[in-house]
């Protein structure tokens, strides 16, 4: 624990009423003092929270690291009636580390709406149709550090309808959300990603002009692509230059 992580958990501490010297502090994330430190910040997660801002799940120092993320910290499903009016919806995900949101009316013919932290809140993709990247703070118009804002319109808010949001925020071999300008480049080009393992799926979209969704499955390999926008089955061509991604990048060709 450094300095100022020490520092923090004694402050922490005094702000519940809880007394703590600094010998205490260093106590606590000895070896001998991992069970004691769990029972701490399960009983006090805003103790956690002192040390390591931002992160959802109150992890635990364990070994002089934090605890994995669970499943509920990187990803969840809310469903809500929508009122027409700006409203927020608590997912308990933390956009500060980046994340993507995906809406669908549940009862109301409107097409999937797609937003990120990366492009910003306000501008959204649809799933259903090869447009670009449209811009309407009326659709979302935030993304928190518990979940997302909507506004008015019918696609994700209509008034007595119903909607189902997916949230997925950037983790480590779960998520990453990558945006890049093409070369026109024919085969080879490396893109890096964050994932630090292999990818199991990748989704590329062209967002300043209309172009098809083009996906990738590691069922499928890098002969194949799939165009989501479409109902058609997965296809041999170029796109990935028949290239497997990495735990470092995946590779493009040529394709729009």
């Amino acid at each position: 624990m450094s300095p100022n992580e020490r520092r923090a958990l004694i402050a922490a501490a005094a702000a519940i009423g809880l007394s703590m010297t600094p010998a205490d502090a260093a106590r606590l994330v000895e070896p001998t003092g991992f069970a004691e430190m769990r029972q701490l910040v399960e009983a006090h997660p805003e103790i956690d929270q002192a040390i390591f801002p931002g992160l959802s799940a109150a992890p635990l120092l364990m070994g002089g690291k934090k605890a994995a993320l669970k499943p509920q910290d990187v990803f969840n499903t809310s469903l809500w009636t929508g009122n027409n009016a700006v409203r927020s919806i608590t997912s308990g995900i933390d956009s500060g580390e980046g994340s993507l949101v995906w809406i669908k009316g549940r009862t109301v013919g409107y097409g999937h709406v797609l937003v990120d932290s990366v492009r910003g809140a306000s501008n959204f993709l649809e799933t259903d149709t090869s447009s670009a990247q449209q811009n309407d703070g009326q659709t979302i118009n935030g993304l928190t550090s518990g979940g997302y804002t909507l506004g008015s319109r019918v696609n994700v808010n209509g008034s007595g309808y119903n909607y189902a949001g997916w949230q997925f925020r950037r983790a480590p071999k779960f998520f990453d959300i990558i945006q890049y300008s093409g070369n026109g480049a024919s085969s080879g080009r490396q893109i890096a990603h964050g994932l630090g393992v292999k990818p199991g799926m990748i989704f590329i979209k062209r967002t300043n002009t209309a172009a098809n969704w083009v996906v990738y499955h590691h069922s499928m390999g890098a002969n194949f692509h799939n165009v989501l926008n479409s109902y058609a089955e997965f296809v041999t061509g170029g796109m990935w230059s028949n290239t497997e991604p990495t735990d470092a990048h995946f590779t493009v060709g040529g394709g729009s």
